[in-house]
């Protein structure tokens, strides 16, 4: 642990003098956004919300980015929108262009506030448009669940980036609900992938809100590492033309399960979903759903895949595998029909045997991968029920879609 400790240290004051370089060359506020940049091929952009626990890892990650610049194809441009404990600001770069810092906030931008984020992404694609659009989400996450203001009776659950306000590293701040975030992007021009680079966020919830906004969800439905994507080796599949999600997640992958990543992680569970196979995953999905949750039946799950190790938390769910679920409950002539639809939907899945947990301090295994699908689902109990979670969860799109309003739940 001291090791780690020097360790993080040690990146902090490395990454801070790179971030100082880059702030050195920043340009005046007002001169920054005069007119459109030449429309390019793809801009991808990096929508990085670290005013919390993280921001020791976005100093690295943003380094990371700049440094993987010289593997982006021509006609691709990387902007980088950064909210640390230093600054709001925004940076950009090219393959013949290193990373320079074209503007910084004079205020404190609440990075998931949805009005802040509307106005951050416009200026963006205003200033720097493209035929095709990629967008990374870095920041904490738990999937589909809510945030609710300290008024209320149920408890602040993490659900996409915090943003304290106070220019800390204080996880006690502003949350974005997935229904907002959905929202906001569909403001905007058509992404050709989203990529979440924070945990728990690949969620068949998650996708099904975003599938009209995006052709393809990228993420984890498990815990990522502190230090996320290893950019440098995956720049250059992201900034293609031609989107191929196993050429972004494969690289990853292997970073974390050859002994190329840290040694203090192991392993990863990532997955992409293509957007446009949903309502055929919706559809399978409700053929089991309406059976096997019927008259708020409750599913044992004791045995099934789960991706978050915590036991009856008021902040996340247990996030089971999906395939997993219905592997375990359907007969299996069911689940081979259920299976071709996820095939479709969810064509690229790599399942390390294990992968490492901050919240137990070490790995966890993965018992059968064969039925396993890197997504995760909520199969709802009576604990939730109580805390109020299944009001948060008629909400959601995929609550109707699959049937579950028609099961009493």
């Amino acid at each position: 642990m001291k090791r780690y400790f020097l360790y993080l240290i040690y990146i902090y004051v490395l990454a801070g003098v790179a971030s100082s370089m880059l702030v050195g060359c920043c340009k005046d506020e007002e001169d920054s956004w005069d007119h459109p940049k030449k429309e390019l091929n793809r801009t991808l952009i990096f929508y990085m919300v670290g005013e919390n626990s993280l921001s020791y890892f976005i100093e690295e990650d943003s380094t990371e980015i700049a440094n993987g610049m010289t593997s982006l194809p021509e006609g691709c441009r990387a902007v980088l929108y950064i909210d640390d404990p230093k600054s709001s600001r925004l940076c950009v770069g090219t393959h013949d262009h290193p990373v320079e810092t074209i503007k910084v906030f004079n205020r404190n931008v609440c990075s998931t506030d949805s009005a802040e984020m509307e106005a951050v992404l416009s200026e963006i694609i205003k200033r720097y448009p493209a035929k095709s659009y990629g967008l990374v989400l870095w920041s904490h996450a738990s999937g589909w669940v809510f945030e609710h203001d300290q008024q209320s009776r149920r408890v602040r659950r993490r659900t996409f980036g915090i943003d304290n306000g106070r220019r800390s590293s204080s996880n006690s701040g502003r949350q974005m609900n997935i229904t907002t975030l959905a929202h906001v992007l569909s403001h905007h021009p058509h992404f050709d992938f989203i990529f979440s680079d924070a945990c728990f966020m690949q969620t068949v919830e998650v996708a099904y809100e975003l599938r009209e906004v995006t052709d393809w969800v990228l993420g984890s439905p498990a815990e990522i590492p502190g230090n996320g994507a290893p950019y440098e080796y995956v720049m250059a599949a992201m900034g293609a033309l031609e989107t191929q999600p196993n050429l972004i997640l494969e690289p990853y992958y292997n970073y974390y399960t050859v002994g190329a990543g840290h040694q203090e992680y192991v392993g990863a569970v990532l997955s992409a979903v293509k957007t446009s196979a949903l309502p055929q995953l919706a559809e399978a999905t409700r053929l089991l759903q309406r059976r096997l949750l019927a008259g708020r039946n409750l599913l044992d799950c004791s045995t099934v895949q789960r991706y978050c190790p915590v036991n009856g938390s008021e902040y996340l769910t247990e996030f089971y595998d999906m395939a997993n679920v219905f592997y375990q409950h359907a007969s299996d002539t069911e689940f081979q029909e259920w299976w071709k639809a996820l095939q479709i939907a969810v064509p690229y899945r790599f399942i390390s045997p294990r992968w490492t947990s901050s919240y137990l301090s070490r790995p966890l295994q993965v018992k059968d991968a064969d039925h396993c699908a890197a997504l995760s689902m909520f199969v709802p109990t009576q604990f939730y029920d109580d805390l109020g979670w299944m009001e948060d969860y008629h909400k959601l799109q995929w609550y109707k879609a699959v049937g579950m309003n028609e099961t009493g739940w």
